[in-house]
This record gives C-alpha cells, structure tokens and sequence, in this order.
C-alpha cells in the first residue's frame, strides 16, 4: 500500500513538472523588477581576457573607435593618431586572434576632428568622419576604402551656413543606401541645435534629408536597422529648463516618424547606443548625472519597440567612481552585455557632453590614483533579459583604459575596441659640448625621457556563458 501511494505521489508531480505547472522555473525569481540601482563592488586588478593587442606610437597619440569582424575572424579596427603638431589621420589596424598587428595603413584626412564609425560597403568598408576646414563650418566626411585600407573615393555631407557633427552611419536594408544622423547648428541664429538625418548612396551621395526642428536641442547618438526595415534613434533631448533627457525615436524605412518618447533622469541623461532584444523589446545603454553631488551612473533600460514603454532600467554606480555606458550588445540566449567606462571625478555633471563632443569625450577633471577603483577603467557587465546581472568583470590597461565599441566575434568572443594611456621611454640623441683642447672625438649622448600617450586598444574578452532562461516554459502534452 505505502508504494501504490508513493507511486501516485511520484506520477502526480511528474505531471504537474511535464505539463508546467510545476516547474524549475517557478522556484526561480521570474519577476522582472522595474528600478534598481546596482552598486558596484570594488574594483579588482587582473580580470582575465582572450587577448589583446596595443597599438602606437610613443611620440604619437592613437586611438581605435570602431571596428569590422573580417570573414577570418581577424578584427579590423579604424581610428586617429595625433602627432606632436596636433594634426590627425586615419589608420587602421588588422589584428589577428593573438592579438598581434598583421598590417596597418594610414591615411591623410585634412582638417580631420575626429573618426565615429565604420561599417561593410561592397567595395570593403565605408568610413563616417567630421572635419572642420579653415574658417568654414563644419561638416561630414565619408570615405570608401577597399580591403586593404586604400582609399578608393570621398564625399561630404555639408550644412550650408550650418555646422554639421556626424554621429552614426546604419545600412538600409537592401543594402544599396545608407543613413547618417548628424547635428545642426547654427550659433549666429541663436537656433537651438537639431537633429539631421540624410540618406546617401554607396558613392556617399545625398539622396534625401529630413531634419527635427522640435523647439529644443536633441541630438541622435546610435541609429539602429530594425528587420524591417525600419529605424531606432537614441539620443538626448531638452526638457523645457534645458536639461538633458533620454531619447527614442521609431522611424518608418522612409525616415518618418512614427513615435518618439523622453526618459527624464536625475539631473540629466541621454542614451549613447541602442540594440534589439528578441522578440519585442530595446535595450539602451547611456548616463544619468546624479542629483545632490552624488557621481553619474552608467544607464541601461530596456524598452517595448512598438510603443517606446519602459520595461526596466539598471544604474551602476559606485561611491567612489563615476560610471558611463557606452555600448549594449545582445547575443543568441538574449544575455545583455554592455561596457561601461569608469573614472573617479570630483563633480558629475562636468562630465556630460555638449552638443558638438562625442559622448563623454570631455570628463572631469580625474582624482590622483590611490586605489584600482580610482584608475579609469573598463566593466563589463552581463545580465539576463529581465535585468538580473549575471557577471561583472573589470578590465584594466596601462595608466588608464577608455571603451568605445562592442562587437561580437566569430567564436561569440565579446570584442572591446578603445584606447590606453601607456608610459612609454623615449630615446634621444644630444651633442656634448666639446672639451677645449681634447685630441678624442666626442661622442653624442643618449638623453632618455618618459612620456605618457595614448595608443589603440583592442581586447576579446571572454564570450558570456551558455544561458537557458529558467523562466520560459516550453509546453509538453501529454500522450
């Protein structure tokens, strides 16, 4: 009799677990909680990655900004050096799995300000810059380079009496346009700044524009390619007492819009880089500033694409280091990485980017090292879909380490593309002063000096563990 039952028992359970009723699932915590700030534990030196590869000059500075996973698995990376006069160029730099330079190129842009993205072209790759000529406004530069990092054609994308600051570049889906998301001003007009979006062909010819003049500056940092065609746009907007709020935009495939949505926090915040999250939603990654003093927290939300609501949102933060997102990539499992740039500095709101400067270009003034915590550096933070982080790693380089870019390698590595501060020995010859009377030649001397730069950063970290959601059931009837 005691068998029989336990034999019900046992087949009862079976079913309950079988049918979902009773599952793994709901011992777990399922529930997604809207809001949470994510205070940060100390930083710690020496987190383990795949490879890396530095790449510089000591006299020079270099910085990589974006990159191209080649069909070899090698990383193609573009960025800017900076020599001692301040002038700037495009170099780019293949790095193989090892992380070792295979070859690199480099190409002379007059009145180059800076390099914001790269992307595929049928030709090889097709290159967003900004340049400022002499006494001229500003405008945008593209360029269409061949596989070897040869230059094959250039065109411009200018403004008129308006100054134009390329942000992002995004294919369309045939593949046979492309859309640019600049900013317009006009400083004479006293016009508050404007987003601008322009279609071009592969030449990098302007097909079509369409601008949002919207009674308050807004900018469009991450334009992003839905399946369908259509088009997300994050960036900032201002409230009517001029701070900074978080800004999504839908856009039909022909660029209008279909809706658009503000996110107000703390004492300013914009988003820098946007993603899809199968099946329904967005994930954003951007700044917060604090309130009362307190430092800016790196912002990650997730959103419903088809309406822009707020699903959940994350702040990481700590006591001692501001933290800033910088981009968000989702992978097969729909586990969340995103890459947050930390630094110690002494007033938050410092660090917000104006208009016309890359996303957190220009930070506060830094606090002297005393702890890792306290050395700009990279985290890497991982998280399933509804918000529970899953991993945080910290990664360090030189004197200091700033993200730019996250991109997904070809054995699901996660691809870190920015820049270090190293220091370096620098050798110099000096001519002695000759002896009066000496009859032995005298030979120059060997002046050593220790210099601090920057130079091309780009690391594979580990790929985020094989994920099953514990919170999806998959229905099972019975025979």
């Amino acid at each position: 009799m005691f068998n029989k039952v336990k034999s019900i028992i046992f087949n009862f359970f079976l079913f309950l677990f079988l049918t979902g009723i009773f599952s793994p699932a709901n011992a777990q915590d399922c529930k997604t909680y809207g809001d949470a700030i994510v205070n940060l534990r100390p930083a710690a030196l020496g987190s383990y990655n795949v490879w890396d590869s530095v790449y510089g000059e000591a006299q020079d500075d270099e910085r990589f900004v974006d990159a191209l996973v080649l069909e070899s698995g090698y990383v193609l990376a573009v960025g800017e050096r900076v020599n001692k006069d301040g002038e700037k160029s495009l170099i780019w730099v293949e790095v193989g799995r090892n992380g070792r330079t295979l070859w690199s190129a480099e190409q002379n842009i007059p009145d180059l300000v800076n390099i914001t993205r790269v992307l595929p072209h049928e030709k090889g790759a097709i290159v967003l810059a900004n340049i400022t000529p002499k006494n001229k406004p500003a405008h945008i530069w593209i360029g269409v380079f061949n596989k070897s990092g040869v230059l094959q054609s250039t065109s411009s994308i200018k403004g008129g009496a308006n100054a134009l600051t390329g942000y992002d570049i995004e294919s369309s889906k045939s593949g046979k346009s492309y859309v640019v998301a600049a900013y317009a001003e006009n400083k004479k007009s006293g016009q508050p700044g404007w987003s601008m979006l322009y279609r071009i062909n592969l030449k990098g010819g302007v097909m079509s524009d369409q601008a949002f003049v919207i009674g308050s500056q807004n900018a469009m940092h991450d334009l992003q390619r839905m399946e369908n065609g259509e088009f997300i746009a994050a960036g900032y907007m201002n409230d009517a007492g001029g701070r900074k709020t978080g800004w999504v935009m839908r856009l039909r495939e022909d660029l209008g819009m279909m809706w658009q949505q503000q996110y107000t926090r703390g004492a300013g915040a914009e988003f820098h880089k946007i993603t899809p999250l199968a099946p329904d939603g967005l994930v954003l990654t951007g700044t917060a500033a604090g309130t009362g003093g307190a430092n800016h927290a790196a912002w990650l939300a997730v959103i419903e694409e088809n309406s822009g609501n707020l699903s959940w949102q994350r702040y990481f933060t700590s006591k001692i280091s501001g933290y800033s997102g910088r981009d968000v990539m989702v992978n097969a499992d729909r586990v969340i990485s995103v890459i947050i740039n930390g630094k110690a500095i002494k007033d938050p709101l410092e660090s917000m980017p104006k208009p016309d400067e890359k996303p957190n270009e220009k930070m506060a003034e830094p606090i002297q090292p005393q702890s890792a915590d306290m050395i700009e550096h990279i985290r890497l933070i991982t998280l399933d879909p509804r918000g529970k982080t899953l991993d945080v790693q910290e990664l360090f380089n030189g004197l200091q380490a700033d993200a730019k870019r996250l991109i997904l390698g070809q054995n699901q590595e996660r691809i870190i593309i920015g820049e270090t501060k190293v220091s370096s020995d620098v050798y110099s010859e000096v001519e002695a002063k000759p002896v009066a009377n000496a009859e032995v030649s005298i030979k120059p001397q060997v002046k050593s000096e220790k210099i601090q730069n920057l130079q091309g950063w780009a690391l594979a970290a580990t790929s985020a563990e094989p994920y099953k959601d514990p919170c999806v059931t998959i229905p099972v009837t019975l025979p």
